[in-house]
């Protein structure tokens, strides 16, 4: 029979080497896709056009320009093996201090963004709010809620990044 802290450790063990084994298929499905047309475009055609050296507006408002789809999916692969060794420091408290460097990464965008949002563009919203839980959750050591709250952010960028298709009625 096992007791508490080899349960304990098991029950870890099992869920950090099921999130890495998750991210890795996951990482190994996005390398393995066939590329799209625009790979084999030059730069100069890739890039968005100016005019007035203003970017063009994108038609999808909710996501800059210069974040791009294999940024969003390296960002979400990581804050999911960042949840992976956040559920393993339950067992080794010093997964809990391996994981901190890439929490500080993730957190850099949202500190510029809520840094703009609210000196430069003298309002509070959501990239305010973002920034501030991001910090909150760190400092007081919610190390796997901070993670958890990257990935399903990154999610949601990347579902946003998607084309929209017109569904067919049956």
């Amino acid at each position: 029979m096992l007791i508490q802290g080899e349960f304990r450790m098991l029950l870890s063990i099992i869920a950090t080497g099921s999130c890495l084994y998750f991210a890795t298929k996951a990482y190994k499905g996005l390398r393995g896709k066939k590329r799209n047309e625009n790979d084999n475009k030059s730069v100069e055609q890739r890039l968005p056009l100016k005019i007035n050296s203003q970017p063009v507006a994108s038609k999808n408002k909710l996501i800059s320009q210069d974040e791009s789809e294999a940024a969003i999916n390296r960002k979400l692969m990581l804050s999911v093996g960042l949840m992976g060794t956040t559920i393993g420091a339950l067992a080794w408290p010093f997964l809990t201090w391996l994981s901190l460097p890439g929490i500080i990464y993730l957190q850099l965008p949202f500190l510029k963004r809520g840094y703009d949002e609210l000196f430069k563009k003298r309002k509070i919203g959501a990239a305010t709010l973002d920034c501030l839980i991001s910090i909150v959750m760190t400092s007081l050591g919610y190390f796997f809620a901070s993670a958890f709250f990257f990935t399903l952010y990154h999610t949601s960028r990347k579902l946003l990044k998607r084309p929209k298709t017109p569904q067919k009625r049956i």
